[in-house]
Order: structure tokens, then sequence, then C-alpha cells
């Protein structure tokens, strides 16, 4: 059995608010990407993201607006359709690390008066916990959270952490959810040009995402290479952290979720197009991609470059797909 440790560490902490009840903030990178025009058509409502990563969220700004309830101790119980699963057995489900939740909040804090906004505020994250309390994780953990993925069947996959080396089970995981039309999104890595793009997000069924700063420039960390796929805000980036707190971190993992909750809207949005009898669908990778590349501006050499892949995604862009 597998049992390689993850190579990629996590990222530092630089900065943590700890008043809660702060008034909501819209982060640079919602403001750089256009995220609010794009809420007109979609705020991920009817899509399930999976995270996979340190553990359940704790945080109030993540509490679902229908089924979940914020406990005293700011614990968010769940419903009876709870689907969260922990694959650390060592240790409870929930985050005791804060990566899990500052990834979760990228995606999918919702739009209230506290803290910050995600990308795709009414979506619902699934969390499946495959790194401990020290962000360390075992391929084989991924493995099972990803065949878990085939059972239950989320909209998207998001997942920051990666390894060196490649692992056949995992890549014929993923080729089976690639067939099924759920994109597993992956940060490229944060070892830069010269470690390149590392695995998970290495297989070419993934979609690999690097990082860019507020500036509109790529950070000495963010892995380059011919199969990164796309760039999302990745520096000084705000969201949810462990005990109810906020915290800016930087680094691919931050840029992955972005692109996570991007999918999210565009899921979204088509599936209201479905419901109202239009036939336009987006029921494949290749072509959630492809809505993506559309929705994009290029940056660096034209056309797809090691730096940028495809480029930046402009959110105004996906209200009018």
């Amino acid at each position: 059995m597998e049992t390689e440790p993850l190579a990629y560490k996590l990222n530092r902490v630089e900065k943590v608010y700890n008043n809660s009840t702060v008034k909501q903030t819209v982060g640079w990178g919602l403001i750089n990407s256009k995220v609010p025009e794009s809420w007109v058509s979609s705020e991920g409502e009817g899509v399930t993201v999976m995270v996979l990563d340190s553990g359940k969220p704790g945080h109030p700004d993540l509490a679902h607006q229908d089924n979940d309830v914020v406990s005293e101790n700011k614990i968010i119980i769940h419903d009876a359709k709870d689907l969260d699963k922990n694959f650390v057995p060592e240790e409870t489900i929930f985050d005791l690390n804060g990566h899990h939740t500052h990834c979760a909040g990228i995606i999918a804090a919702r739009n209230n008066s506290i803290g910050m906004v995600g990308i795709a505020p009414k979506a619902n994250i699934i969390s499946a916990k495959v790194l401990n309390r020290k962000g360390s994780g075992k391929i084989q953990a991924i493995n099972s959270a990803l065949k878990y993925a085939l059972e239950i069947k989320p909209n998207v996959i998001s997942i920051s952490a990666g390894f060196t080396r490649a692992n056949r089970e995992m890549h014929s995981i993923i080729k089976e959810l690639y067939n099924l039309g759920i994109p597993v999104v992956c940060a490229a890595g944060n070892g830069g040009k010269r470690q390149g793009v590392i695995w998970p997000a290495k297989y070419p069924e993934t979609i690999a995402v690097g990082a860019f700063d507020p500036q509109g420039n790529v950070p000495h960390f963010s892995a380059k290479g011919k199969l990164l796929d796309f760039s999302a805000p990745g520096v000084s980036i705000m969201s949810t952290w462990i005990e109810g707190k906020y915290a800016e971190l930087s680094g691919t993992s931050m840029a992955c979720p972005f692109i996570a909750g991007a999918i999210a809207l565009l899921i979204s949005k088509h599936k209201k197009l479905l419901d109202r009898g239009l036939d336009d669908s987006i029921n494949s990778v290749e072509k959630i991609k492809k809505s993506l590349i559309e929705c994009s501006n290029d940056m660096g050499p034209i056309g797809k470059d090691k730096q940028w892949g495809f480029g930046i995604i402009d959110f105004n862009k996906i209200k009018d797909l």
C-alpha cells in the first residue's frame, strides 16, 4: 500500500484576524476577477464542491443556510444528510490545522455581514479529511477520498495538496471521475519553476492552477510548466480560519479553490438553464474546461504558456456564456 507522505508543504499564516464580527470585506482577488458581477446569474446554488484537505470546518461563515446550526462553541452541527468523511483515523473529522477551513472559505464563505465572502457563496461544501493537524497526509488517504467521490458524485473536487511522484491508483480513479464529468481541480505546487507542476495536478485529466499576486505578477513560488492550465489569486488571500477567525495565506493552495469556485458558478448557471428546458449542459470536464478558457483573459505570451496557463478568469464573462 502506498504511504508516501505529502511533498507539498502547507502555507505559512501571514496574518490572523481575531474578530469574526468585523464588517464583511470583498477580497482583492474577487474584485480583480470581477466575481461580484457574475452573481447576477449564479451564486453557486445547487452545486456541491468536495474539498480534500485537513478536515471539516467549524466556522460560522461557512454554515449552510438551510441545514446547519452553529453551536455556542462555533462548531457547525449538520443534519442527517451530512456527507463529510474522515480518512485520517487517528484524529476527529474536524480541521485542526486551518488549511481546509481557509480553502473552503475561498469557495463558499457566505455573503453575510461578517468576515469575507467566497466565490460561490451559495454552494455546498463536502469535506473529506485527508491531512492531519500538521498538514501531513498519505496518498492512500487521498485515494480513499477520491473513491468516496465516485460514490457520492460531487459536482467539483478541489485538492490543495500534492506529491512529487505519480501514483497509478490515484490516476486510475481520477480518470474514472473524468469520465463521469466531475472536474478535479488541483494546486500546481509551490516549488516554482525548479520543481514544476506536481501530482495530482500533473495528470492531464485534472485542472492545474497556479497563482498570481495583487500587482498582476506570478510569484516565485508558483509552479510553472506546460501542464499548468490557469492562474488565480494566490497571494495574501484572506479567508476563514480555525476557532472562528480569519487569516491571510499565500500559495497555489489558495488559487486552486478559486478555480473550483468558478466552476461551481458555471455549473450552477447551466443547471438553471436546464431547469428552464434549455439544452445548455456542460456535462463533461472538457466542456467545463473549454468554458473556462472562453472566460479567460490571456496573459504573458499569446496562447497557453508555462507561467499563466490559459490565463486568468474574467468572471464577468461567465454570466454571458
